[in-house]
C-alpha cells in the first residue's frame, strides 16, 4: 500500500509539473505575441553567416552577454536595437515567425505564385509568400488559390481540371467527355489527317461557357452537377460532331471491325508515320 500511494504520488507530481510547464510556455507565447505589436521591426531570422536578418534588411547580432547568444534561435524578438560599430539585439526573446503573422496582419505583404490544379486536395492550390517590411516570415505556405483569386482558379480548374480528366468528380459528363475524345482521335487517325479533333483551347472554352465562374472545386463541382435537372446534365455531354465538326461522315467510311467467318475482327486505327502500327492493325486472335 505504501509503495502504491508513493506511485500515486509521484504521478501526481509529474502531472501537476507537465501542467506548470504548459502554463509557463502558454504565458511565454502570450507576452511575447503582445510584444510583437509594439516592436514589429526587431523581429530577426537568423542567417547563415550567425547575424540575424530584421525588416528593412537591417542586421543585428545579439549582445554577447545575453544568453542566447550561446545559444541561438532561428527566430528573435529583439528589446532594443543599439547601434555602435555593429547592431546589437539587447534583451532577446526567441520567437515564432507564425507568431507574428498572427498579431501583426496589417503589416504584412503577401505574394502568391505556382497556382496550379491538385487533384489529391480537389481545389486549386498555390504558394504564399508572407513578409514583413521585406522580412520573409513564411517563403512557401500553401493555400487554397480560390480564395484568394476566384477567376483565375476558376480558369485553372477548368483547364487543369476538367479539360485533362484529372479531377476525381461524381459529375458523370467529365468522364463521359473523355471517352468520346478518344473516339474522335481515333476516327481522325482513321482519315489520317492530324489536327482535325477539337484541341485543349477548344475544350477549355466550351466547358468556361457552360461551368459557373463561381465553381473552382472538385466538391463545387460535384454541389453543382447534383442540382441540374436530366436536361441541363445532358448539355454538358460532348458528341463526336462537337470534336470533329464536319468530319462525322467521312469517318464513318472506315469500318471498327473486319468480317471473317462468323467472326467480327476489330480494326484499330492510328496515325504516326514511322510507327510500326501506322495505318490499320487488325487484331487476330
Amino acid at each position: 500500500h505504501a509503495r502504491a500511494a508513493a506511485n500515486k504520488q509521484a504521478e501526481i507530481a509529474e502531472a501537476s509539473a507537465r501542467t506548470t510547464e504548459r502554463e509557463r510556455a502558454a504565458a511565454y507565447q502570450s507576452l511575447h505575441r503582445a510584444l510583437l505589436a509594439g516592436l514589429p521591426t526587431q523581429i530577426g531570422h537568423r542567417t547563415e553567416k550567425g547575424d540575424y536578418l530584421a525588416a528593412r534588411q537591417r542586421r543585428f547580432v545579439p549582445f554577447p552577454g545575453s544568453a542566447l547568444a550561446r545559444k541561438p534561435p532561428p527566430w528573435i524578438l529583439a528589446a532594443t536595437l543599439l547601434d555602435t560599430q555593429k547592431v546589437w539585439g539587447m534583451t532577446n526573446a526567441a520567437i515564432e515567425p507564425d507568431w507574428a503573422i498572427a498579431e501583426l496582419p496589417h503589416l504584412l505583404a503577401r505574394k502568391h505564385f505556382d497556382a496550379h490544379w491538385s487533384r489529391a486536395q480537389g481545389q486549386v492550390v498555390a504558394s504564399e509568400q508572407i513578409s514583413l517590411f521585406g522580412l520573409v516570415l513564411a517563403p512557401k505556405k500553401p493555400v487554397h488559390f480560390g480564395k484568394i483569386d476566384p477567376a483565375a482558379a476558376h480558369d485553372l480548374f477548368v483547364r487543369q481540371g476538367l479539360v485533362t480528366g484529372e479531377i476525381n468528380t461524381r459529375a458523370a459528363f467529365v468522364a463521359d467527355n473523355l471517352k468520346v475524345l478518344d473516339q474522335a482521335r481515333e476516327e481522325e487517325a482513321k482519315l489520317r489527317r492530324a489536327g482535325i479533333v477539337a484541341d485543349e483551347g477548344w475544350q477549355a472554352r466550351w466547358y468556361l461557357d457552360r461551368i459557373p465562374a463561381e465553381l473552382h472545386s472538385a466538391s463545387g463541382l460535384d454541389a453543382w452537377w447534383k442540382t441540374l435537372p436530366p436536361d441541363k446534365r445532358r448539355s454538358l455531354h460532348w458528341s463526336l460532331n462537337d470534336l470533329l465538326p464536319g468530319e462525322g461522315s467521312e469517318a464513318d467510311r472506315f469500318p471498327k471491325y473486319f468480317p471473317l467467318g462468323d467472326a467480327r475482327l476489330p480494326l484499330h486505327y492510328r496515325f504516326e508515320p514511322g510507327a510500326i502500327d501506322d495505318g490499320v492493325t487488325l487484331d487476330v486472335p
